[in-house]
Parts: structure tokens; sequence; C-alpha cells
């Protein structure tokens, strides 16, 4: 599963490699109010949580950038503003 279309709205697939696997892929934009609250309950009761790659303090914002742009990078990279 993925979220979000972070890199632009093109996007280029190998559609064999769906078919091989048998991988379903089903596109959905945004989503309802209660779902939000939903998330946002299971958030508060901490059974969901965000994955952080890395935190940068503010001074290394550009190192952190750098990072982004190499795509290595699995969950969030935040910048802690003193």
């Amino acid at each position: 599963m993925t979220c979000g279309a972070h890199t632009g709205a093109e996007v280029f697939l190998d559609l064999w490699k769906l078919f091989a696997k048998q991988i379903s892929l089903l596109g959905a934009y945004l989503g309802t109010m209660s779902e939000l609250r939903e998330v946002l309950r299971l958030l508060s009761l901490r059974h969901l949580y965000p994955i952080i790659h890395r935190i940068f303090p503010l001074a290394q914002a550009a190192e952190a950038q750098r990072l982004l742009e190499s795509r290595q990078v699995f969950g969030k990279v935040l910048i802690e503003v003193p």
C-alpha cells in the first residue's frame, strides 16, 4: 500500500509485475470526514503511529532536504524547531 502522490501525478508502472504477482491496484481520492475522525480516534488511542525516518535540528535543514532528494527515506523526515 502507498499513500500520496508527492512525486507527481505521472507514474510509470511495469504491468507485467502486477499480472504475474496477481497484485491489485486501487486508487482513491482523499477520504470522508467520518474516516478522518476514525483515524484521529485511533491515533489518540495510540493504535496508529507515524513512521519517522529521522529528526533533524533546524540548523541541519539542508541535510534533511538532501536526504529527501536522495529518495533513501522510509517514513517521515522531521525538522525540529527550537
